[in-house]
């Protein structure tokens, strides 16, 4: 008898051994290590110092689809004055509300209308868009800052207008860069600046050439640290050929 109860107590024990194994709980799982969260990648600088190239190509890109002829462009600041003629009254009531649906101009302020059939005169638009002044704009210019002497920053923007396709032998009067005196400091954005501020710079030739430099200049293709400060057109009549002339003014940050 205890021959038989032996091997049962036995297989007895190991059922409840078995069983006591498969009801424990299982134990926990680690809890996973937390991802950190990925860093937003700073924001690029918004397009703004292009902009002002755009308000001049709105201006006299409307100005050619309607035969409007502009005599001249002066961008400075927050304004922007046309002085401009057209060949009837309603050519230039046209011009004026083609400015205003462009959708770069906020508010436009043109000859009194007091005599009903003004062909011309001159327009002021105030543009919806900032220029300078701006963190992001800055934040770009501050990552590309070094010290800059005047000669070689002549030797650059007499570069941008041979590559734009301007006529730089002295003896054309094509290209004029007035040396500045010397650095100028300048606090801006919370930030103090050492500027070399280029002024009344000439530039003439075609008008799509002009428009090169200045693009160029706007967009800190070449001179990352240009901030274009007045931009001044006019077109004028040489042999035969309309020529455009702009006088710039543009601010090189330098450290």
């Amino acid at each position: 008898m205890k021959r038989i109860l032996l091997p049962i107590l036995v297989i007895g024990i190991l059922l409840l051994s078995a069983c006591v194994e498969t009801t424990t709980p299982p134990s926990p799982a680690p809890a996973p290590t937390p991802t950190p969260s990925p860093q937003p990648a700073p924001a690029p600088a918004p397009d703004v110092p292009q902009q002002k190239v755009k308000d001049i190509e709105t201006i006299m890109g409307r100005a050619e689809r309607l035969g409007i002829k502009v005599q001249s462009i002066a961008h400075v600041g927050s304004s922007i004055t046309i002085a401009c003629q057209a060949d009837s009254y309603t050519i230039f009531r046209d011009y004026k509300a083609a400015l205003e649906e462009s959708g770069r101009f906020s508010t436009h302020i043109a000859p009194p209308e007091g005599f009903l059939y003004v062909k011309g005169g001159s327009i002021t638009l105030e543009p919806k868009f900032q220029y300078i002044d701006m963190p992001a704009v800055y934040h770009e210019v501050n990552l590309a800052l070094s010290p800059l002497e005047i000669q070689e920053a002549i030797k650059r923007l007499v570069g941008i207008a041979e590559e734009s396709g301007i006529n730089v032998d002295p003896a054309s009067d094509k290209f004029n860069v007035p040396a500045p005196g010397g650095t100028v400091t300048q606090t801006v954005g919370g930030g103090t600046y050492q500027v070399l501020p280029f002024r009344n710079i000439k530039v003439q030739g075609d008008y799509e050439n002009v428009i090169a430099f200045i693009s160029n200049l706007d967009s800190g293709k070449t001179l990352k640290t240009a901030i274009l400060a007045r931009v001044s057109i006019s077109q004028i009549e040489v042999n035969s050929k309309i020529e455009t002339i702009a006088i710039v003014d543009v601010d090189i940050y330098e450290r």
